[in-house]
């Protein structure tokens, strides 16, 4: 299967049977009413959900062709679910990568039921916008995985530099730091454009957590100033495999879930977020902000007892340097 990987893992839940839906819920007693959540006219099966529920007949009929809808929506399901996910579909004719679309509709379909259910706001656009911006996103990541960082070798280890976000894109690396004993900690991050300029970055003290705690306050405070600078397509770089899988597959997360689902709050809003694992070398600006407030005090560092985010419209001095490797970088010349 093909997409980005929370559809994907998303996929493999559908193909196994695994998502919740009503009749599930009835199975492992978790409730006693099968009926639908959306139309609320039959039990909920995942082949209602997916195919038979209104929204969903309403999207499949505006793709395939009339003479063969009858057939799409009656195969068996297993069999609808890997022929269009493995095969080019010739049920439609516009879509080059059927399979990605096809995938981003059922993940829309299943974002659209839970909105319905639990009354979220989330679905703040049309279910078909919500489809075609989720298949962009495939597109984008399809591109972004045929690249390679440019690396380097130190000591014959590999390392890989920051990279420029493609044309169009901006870039938000952030990272958390916690000084062991103490435990006090603090997060930073770094808004970068297409052509690598500072747009701005941030430091904030959080008080005393975990060095986990301390990565997700960073990609927190992060979306938030990008979101509030009307970033519209957002690649986010974190170097924590934790947070990156939490992330990535909407993992819960011990003790702060409060804040990791205000975390998915934002990705969820109207705008492309594409989310990337990179190593700690390409990760350092972000880490210098996030240690501004480790260091003895200057006019760069933030006071301890302050725990609102310090906003840089320009660099720190202190990382000018971390800056002009970045993009010395970026544009091979390191």
């Amino acid at each position: 299967m093909r997409g980005i990987p929370r559809i994907r893992y998303f996929l493999w839940l559908v193909v196994h049977g695994r998502i919740l839906t009503n009749v599930e819920r009835v199975r492992r007693h978790f409730s006693n009413d099968m009926r639908c959540g959306v139309c609320g006219l039959d039990v909920e099966s995942i082949d209602h959900l997916f195919r038979k529920c209104p929204p969903a007949i309403s999207l499949w009929s505006s793709l395939v062709r009339p003479g063969d809808l009858s057939a799409f929506l009656s195969m068996e399901f297993l069999d609808w679910l890997r022929f269009n996910l493995t095969q080019s579909s010739n049920f439609h004719q516009r879509f080059q990568h059927w399979d990605l679309l096809f995938g981003s509709i059922l993940w829309a379909l299943w974002k659209f039921r839970n909105a319905h259910v639990f009354g979220s706001n989330s679905g703040r656009c049309g279910l078909w916008e919500e489809c075609t911006q989720l298949y962009d996103q495939c597109l984008v990541a399809r591109t972004y995985g045929r690249q390679q960082l440019p690396a380097v070798r130190v000591n014959g280890e590999q390392v890989q530099h920051w990279q420029l976000p493609r044309s169009g894109w901006c870039k938000l690396n952030t990272d958390g730091s916690c000084r062991l004993g103490s435990r006090l900690a603090s997060c930073g991050g770094v808004l970068r454009s297409d052509s690598g300029s500072w747009v701005c970055g941030f430091s904030r003290f959080v008080g005393r957590c975990t060095a986990l705690e301390a990565e997700f306050w960073g990609v927190l405070e992060g979306l938030r100033l990008a979101w509030s600078r009307q970033v519209a397509a957002l690649v986010l770089e974190v170097d924590s495999l934790e947070v990156y899988e939490c992330l990535l597959y909407r993992k819960s997360c011990g003790g702060f879930s409060a804040m990791v689902h205000s975390i998915f709050e934002l990705l969820d809003r109207p705008w492309q977020v594409l989310l990337s694992r990179v190593p700690r070398s390409a990760n350092k600006v972000a880490d210098g902000l996030a240690k501004l407030c480790h260091v003895p005090a200057d006019s760069e560092v933030l006071v301890l007892d302050n725990f609102s985010a310090h906003v840089f419209f320009d660099p720190p001095v202190s990382l000018l340097h971390l800056l002009q490797d970045d993009w010395l970088s970026a544009f091979g010349f390191s």
